[in-house]
């Protein structure tokens, strides 16, 4: 009876080991990232170090190796811990850091969500050539986040510009069975935008991910392919318009162009027409780039091109036809003024065609015409007339280093007095201008006396205030 008693225990032991032991598995590999986790795992690791200690033939280890070699074993499993729990991935320096956070409720989803959703991500930014670099949060940290404010934590922890956040929970339906619920947000931090302009972006990416996914659990692998290709398509998009709205024109362009290729399916909330006029202004950012160059390249048309293409209708992309048209004195003026009238009619109350009205008409000679312009320059002004009226001043220095053409100095002149603010330089090419001028120019002769009267009369004045102080 002894012996019976004494082997029921043994048996009941075991029995209580092995669910302890499996118990501890259990809490160790799908709570790893918590206190009981960590104990689990140290017990664990005490538990499997102690076996082979008692399989190891006497005399191998020393008690004193045993201890160190389980004290050591503790540490590492602690440290690893640790690392679990508190590593964030970073990006890489020269990529788009994209952090993926989706909360799930089982080992099994996760496996799902990897398999069904994260490498088909992988895949379409891979076929779209996106410069992303997909951060992958672990789901205890992904659990963490439930505001925005937790949002721009992780993305200040990973260095990323955009994040991806949500879940996939499981729930059992009666009538069909398991369905999956796929919420989806997202959110943008890219610095060299403004708050308000980051705020803009975060919704326009939430307008492409809409809030709610429903699927049956036979559907799964479709909608999350279907999920993952939208997440890279808006992602693309996005990513694009903060690459414009920073200045990086190259960026925008390489992000939208293969997408503007690759969208033929009605539902991704995309137009092309939107794009197309996304890209027409990249590319016009690109060729306005390349126009401050002191001598413009091929390259210049072919952006200028590549923008009207995408836009027929881009004002600023048909005024740098026009200054194609004219190739700085060697192409065709009468041309590039048809290129401006059609400007003119686009343009509603915006007005920097007139400046290339003005001096289109000045270059054929056509005086009266460009006096009339001058005087509706100094009445209009608009954003950025100082920058515009620069712009117009450095390409006409240009024209004259080419070619000596008169009237320029006026043009010059008239610029620099009304738009520029320097009446002292306004004067030097006011009076050059009247010393080579010939007796077709009368008209802009006696303008340009009387600025340089209207000068001097400004000129005395300020000497007499600085006397009387």
């Amino acid at each position: 009876m002894t012996s019976i008693g004494f082997c029921n225990k043994s048996i009941l032991f075991k029995n209580m080991s092995e669910k302890i032991i499996e118990k501890g598995l259990d809490i160790a590999a799908n709570r790893f990232h918590t206190v009981h986790g960590l104990i689990a795992s140290l017990a664990l690791t005490y538990i499997v170090i102690s076996i082979l200690w008692n399989l190891l033939p006497v005399n191998i280890l020393t008690t004193r190796d045993y201890v160190f070699l389980t004290v050591i074993s503790l540490i590492l499993d602690s440290i690893c811990w640790a690392f679990h729990v508190w590593y964030y991935p970073k990006r890489s320096k020269k990529q788009i850091g994209v952090v993926v956070a989706i909360r799930v409720d089982c080992v099994d989803d996760q496996k799902l969500l990897k398999q069904d959703f994260i490498k088909p991500l992988h895949s379409r930014i891979d076929q779209l050539k996106a410069p992303f670099d997909l951060l992958v949060l672990k789901n205890h940290q992904s659990e963490k986040i439930d505001t925005i404010e937790d949002v721009r934590d992780v993305l200040k922890k990973t260095n990323a510009h955009f994040c991806i956040w949500g879940a996939v929970k499981r729930r059992v339906n009666t009538t069909v069975g398991e369905k999956y619920y796929f919420i989806l947000k997202g959110a943008v931090k890219h610095k060299p935008i403004q708050e308000v302009q980051q705020v803009k972006l975060r919704e326009e990416l939430n307008a492409l991910l809409p809030n709610q996914l429903e699927f049956e659990k036979n559907l799964q692998f479709d909608n999350f392919k279907f999920r993952a290709d939208q997440v890279a398509i808006a992602l693309d998009y996005v990513t694009g318009r903060a690459a414009l709205l920073s200045g990086d024109y190259m960026m925008a362009i390489k992000l939208h162009e293969p997408l503007y290729n690759a969208i033929n399916n009605s539902e991704i909330p995309i137009s092309k027409k939107n794009l197309k006029n996304l890209l027409s202004v990249e590319y016009d950012t690109k060729a306005t780039i390349e126009l401050l160059k002191e001598k413009p390249g091929v390259e210049y048309g072919v952006s200028v091109k590549k923008a009207l293409e995408y836009n027929p209708n881009n004002i600023s992309s048909l005024l740098k036809r026009a200054i194609l048209e004219f190739d700085d004195g060697c192409g065709d003026a009468r041309k590039a003024q048809e290129t401006i009238k059609l400007v003119e009619s686009l343009s509603g109350e915006q007005y920097q065609w007139l400046y290339s009205k003005t001096f289109l008409h000045l270059w054929l000679k056509e005086y009266k015409d460009a006096l009339k312009c001058c005087e509706q320059l100094k009445l209009l002004k608009c954003d950025n007339d100082e920058l515009t009226a620069k712009d117009v001043w450095l390409f006409n220095i240009r024209i004259l280093k080419k070619t000596q053409t008169v009237q320029v100095y006026y043009w010059l002149g008239f610029i620099t007095y009304f738009k520029l603010n320097n009446p002292v330089q306004a004067d030097e090419y006011f009076q050059r201008f009247i010393e080579n001028s010939d007796d077709s120019m009368v008209a802009l002769v006696n303008s340009a006396k009387y600025y340089i009267e209207e000068i001097k009369e400004i000129t005395w004045g300020n000497e007499r205030n600085e006397l009387e102080k």
